[in-house]
């Protein structure tokens, strides 16, 4: 639990909130020395996350929206004015991909972010979708992550404001980007008022992802940021795709959560101790790394194992696409499970093709047609998916001929 606010303002913890950041194995924790070791490693275990993508009607960006049509985006603080606007989202598929989620047993998703595509959404829409995803995810008390970076301040407290108002449990927050290869002081003091606006209103991850930024939160800068804001910081979202890395964050702030995005290494991360996994490509199979983590809590190691080479056999197949990027890849995978779902991508990104769709929907078939099988490593936990995609998985993910 996180310290109480010192302010009038109550700090935001929803009920998802409490179940999400339980300890895990808690009530053990007072028992043996080896035990109680194993058990306060198990305490920051996080359920995986998921970071869902935003199905398009098009292809083609911003389209122009009269101003008149505003009043569908509750409380956009811009709806007076006449700037073209971008709400193309399919709401429907969005909803579903979050009712998805909920039959495969996700109880944590990230709305708004990379795999989302939130360099090529407008504020209006990024504002609209996170109305949508909320709404969807609350009736199943889903924990949710709404990614709020902006380079300009004013715009993330914007929609760091909307994220709380609407029912977020947290927000996640990236350092400047564009501006690459800053002074740390510069990217320190940027993380520092951002923080600063969620102190005694709402829990906030930091987003560690210098691929993309071209700048660095080091372990050093995040150890002094979590002191500063205790009251308000969780963890940190690496993607940096080091290891190493990882485990420094935990080492900086050794009560907080490192959630890692880096699926081939899922089972690393929980072996060296941090909260678990952030994913984007695991979308279209989501049971392959709910199965991971449900093993492993159970102590079910070998099971572990299996479902980490079928997480890699993936991998694999997204890689066999090369020149691509993973974005449109996950799309065209989620067109297999989720009827009507749109593979359109926003430029600079490019729209998966039908013959890659075709190929990544026979990769699926082979890795959960027999999942009557596999399931079996789901401890406690029973398969939920409804008959229409049962009978999907009888032969309708098959490429077409």
């Amino acid at each position: 639990m996180m310290p109480a606010p010192s302010s009038s303002v109550p700090l935001l913890i929803t009920p998802a909130s409490q179940a999400f950041l339980k300890p895990w194995l808690a009530s053990n924790a007072s028992s043996s020395s080896s035990s109680s070791s194993s058990s306060s490693q198990l305490q920051r275990v996080t359920s995986p996350v998921f970071a869902i993508p935003t199905p398009f009607l098009n292809s083609r960006g911003p389209v122009s929206v009269d101003s008149s049509s505003s009043s569908d985006v509750e409380d956009y603080p811009y709806a007076g004015r006449s700037a073209p606007s971008s709400l193309d989202t399919c709401d429907g598929t969005l909803k579903d991909h979050v009712k998805f989620t909920q039959k495969h047993g996700v109880e944590a998703i990230i709305v708004g972010g990379t795999t989302a595509e939130f360099p090529s959404i407008s504020l209006r829409q990024r504002w609209k979708d996170i109305q949508t995803v909320i709404g969807e995810a609350k009736k199943a008390n889903q924990f949710v992550i709404v990614h709020v970076s902006f380079t300009c301040l004013t715009d993330l407290r914007q929609l760091l404001d909307h994220a709380r108002d609407t029912g977020a449990d947290a927000v996640l927050i990236l350092p400047p980007y564009y501006f690459a290869n800053v002074p740390s002081q510069g990217i320190e003091e940027f993380l520092d008022k951002a923080l600063s606006d969620c102190t005694d209103c709402i829990p906030a991850f930091l987003y560690h992802f210098p691929k993309h930024t071209g700048n660095a939160i080091t372990p050093e800068m995040y150890g002094r940021l979590a002191k500063k804001h205790e009251n308000c910081l969780l963890g940190i979202k690496d993607s940096g795709g080091n290891l190493q890395d990882s485990i420094a964050f935990q080492k900086a702030a050794p009560n907080l959560r490192v959630i890692v995005g880096n699926d081939r290494g899922a089972l690393d991360v929980l072996k060296a101790g941090l909260s678990g996994s952030v994913t984007g490509a695991m979308n279209p199979a989501p049971e392959l790394l709910m199965a991971l983590y449900r093993a492993f809590v159970d102590g079910k190691m070998d099971e572990a194992e299996k479902a980490q080479g079928r997480i890699n056999e993936w991998h694999d197949a997204l890689a066999a696409h090369q020149g691509m990027e993973e974005i449109p890849l996950v799309k065209a995978g989620m067109s297999a499970r989720i009827e009507a779902y749109s593979r359109n991508c926003r430029a600079p990104l490019l729209t998966a093709s039908p013959a890659v769709t075709d190929a990544l929907k026979a990769a699926l078939h082979k890795l959960l047609g027999d999942f009557d099988v596999f399931r079996r490593t789901w401890s406690q936990t029973e398969y939920h998916g409804d008959e229409a995609e049962k009978k999907m998985w009888k032969g309708l993910l098959l490429p077409s001929t």
